[in-house]
């Protein structure tokens, strides 16, 4: 119960933040503010889970009947973000003129915006959780107590990896990153379908981290170039929601086929969002 009202917790902050982010930044910035959004958040997941971590090992493990309280200590630095939170501004949307579309409120996608959601769609679709690529480390021969290195090793790619991601956009432009972005993850899950033992293990975590510095921020950035500043909060919402299927998909295929059956699985859907993004005009490709 509690984990699902975190989920929801992160999914009604989620899309709001994303617009604002996207209303306070020059179209120029966008890739490098969403790279440098994810390099954050990636870097203060791994400073405190890193405390967490070291506090659970000194308190003896989580068996400990104290460990509860790293649960209750977790409250003082989201406090401190709330603190944050006071000085930000809405970004002000100038309103539409007469007659050139919806007025802020009125929901309108173009052609271009509902195309980047079809490919964001199967893109997601093959965006299994991380959980389901540390539990197929043990099958590729990684012993159990190795898997949270691996964890550990994953977002440090992924840190390393979502501020390039943020620039390869600004420079190259927001179809171009789209038709080259989904590669990391075909790449990603195909490697850790591969009976490969520890190399397909280790090169499937980079690829991994590198997956997912580029899906958490390609298709932020399309967002906020491709959707209107009326449209943007609920269209970062409908991309948010497309993560839902992912992992019911992937449980669902490491039951029926195995684990490394269900990794091919994803790197083929991976591939199939290649479809609706390659159908994007090419005005779609101006630097954002």
């Amino acid at each position: 119960g509690l984990r699902f009202l975190d989920r929801v917790g992160k999914g009604l902050r989620s899309a709001p933040r994303d617009a604002i982010v996207a209303g306070s930044t020059p179209k120029a910035m966008f890739g490098r503010a969403y790279g440098y959004h994810r390099a954050m958040d990636t870097g203060g997941a791994l400073v405190g889970s890193s405390i967490a971590g070291a506090v659970i090992w000194w308190l003896g493990g989580v068996s400990s009947s104290s460990v509860r309280w790293v649960f209750a200590a977790s409250i003082v630095p989201s406090a401190l973000a709330l603190l944050f939170i006071g000085p930000v501004t809405e970004p002000r949307i100038p309103p539409a003129p007469k007659g050139s579309g919806p007025a802020r409120g009125g929901f309108h996608l173009t052609p271009a915006a509902w195309l980047l959601l079809a490919g964001v769609a199967l893109w997601e679709l093959a965006n299994f959780s991380y959980a389901f690529v540390l539990l197929r480390l043990p099958d590729l021969g990684v012993p159990e107590r190795y898997v949270p290195l691996g964890y550990i090793g994953f977002n440090v790619v992924y840190l390393l990896a979502a501020m390039p991601f943020g620039h390869l956009i600004d420079r190259l432009g927001i179809r171009a990153a789209l038709l080259l972005a989904p590669l990391a993850g075909a790449a990603a899950y195909l490697t850790l379908g591969a009976p490969f033992g520890w190399f397909a293990a280790a090169a499937g975590l980079a690829l991994y981290g590198v997956h997912a510095a580029a899906i958490n921020t390609v298709p932020r950035a399309a967002v906020a170039h491709l959707a209107g500043p009326g449209s943007r909060g609920t269209m970062f919402g409908l991309v948010g929601s497309c993560a839902l299927l992912g992992n019911v998909l992937a449980g669902s295929l490491w039951d029926w086929v195995g684990s490394a059956r269900a990794m091919q699985a994803a790197g083929l859907l991976s591939l199939l969002a290649l479809i609706p993004f390659a159908l994007l005009p090419t005005r779609a490709n101006q630097r954002a």
